[in-house]
């Protein structure tokens, strides 16, 4: 029967009814409170509340209120972005990458798959800290996850464990696999000089392995643990390897 300016701007197909006309699509709106609406480049948030216009008791119609809350979930995306990336590194929190691991290792289709996880640490880091301070040391971290998000597939499980460890569970892949693909990142970060101020960094990683063959349980703790010394194991033997348990 009637819309405000601010619906005629939201659907401007309401601009060209009279009263009485049919609004197609007014389905949508039906026993729902919350939607989203695209316009143009822009996907708009809304909060919805109807009320039932009554007549001798008898609903005649329906007013319906959409309430625009876009920015709120601009800000609550961004918290939720805030509680579960690492704000450096651009990659899962320890608490998320937990989360995720698990999510992944206890889904039905774990049974039917095989796992590994790297437990990837920063050689002498903290000597490039001391070096050229911790300007220098989060552009080397910032580079080698760079680097490491290339290297792995799209739904491998990339996470921050602590300091500079650096943690990823790649999923259907065999022992053979695993190493060689450790190997192939360990040699690109040794051969990539990392550039601050006047001075070239480089920088090398040591890399512990652990495998979950197929029809094992999956353990991510398990699997931590057994990487964790295989990387301990890089180290005490000369560091810039791969080790797998």
């Amino acid at each position: 029967m009637d819309a405000n300016k601010a619906a005629k701007k939201l659907f401007p197909e309401l601009k060209n009814l009279i009263p009485g006309d049919a609004v197609e699509g007014v389905e949508r709106f039906k026993n729902t409170t919350e939607l989203s609406i695209q316009r143009g480049n822009e996907t708009r948030f809304y909060k919805s509340t109807q009320t039932c216009i009554l007549q001798d008791r008898i609903v005649k119609g329906i007013c319906i209120v959409l309430h625009d809350v876009t920015e709120n979930e601009k800000l609550l995306k961004k918290l939720r972005i805030q509680a579960s990336f690492d704000p450096l590194m651009n990659i899962y929190n320890r608490g998320t990458l937990f989360e995720a691991a698990k999510l992944m290792l206890n889904s039905e289709k774990a049974k039917q798959l095989s796992y590994a996880l790297l437990m990837i640490d920063l050689d002498f880091f903290k000597i490039v800290n001391d070096t050229y301070g911790h300007f220098a040391g989060d552009l080397v971290l910032k580079t080698v996850v760079s680097i490491i998000k290339k290297t792995f597939r799209k739904d491998d499980i990339i996470g921050r464990y602590g300091g500079e460890e650096i943690v990823v569970l790649l999923e259907n892949i065999s022992v053979e696999q695993t190493f060689r693909i450790a190997e192939e990142l360990r040699k690109i970060i040794e051969n990539t000089p990392i550039s601050y101020q006047n001075h070239t960094i480089n920088i090398t990683i040591s890399i512990g392995a652990a495998h979950s063959p197929v029809g094992e349980s999956h353990s991510f703790e398990n699997m931590l643990d057994r990487a964790d010394a295989a990387m301990y194991e890089a180290k005490n033997s000369g560091r810039n390897r791969t080790v797998a348990e």
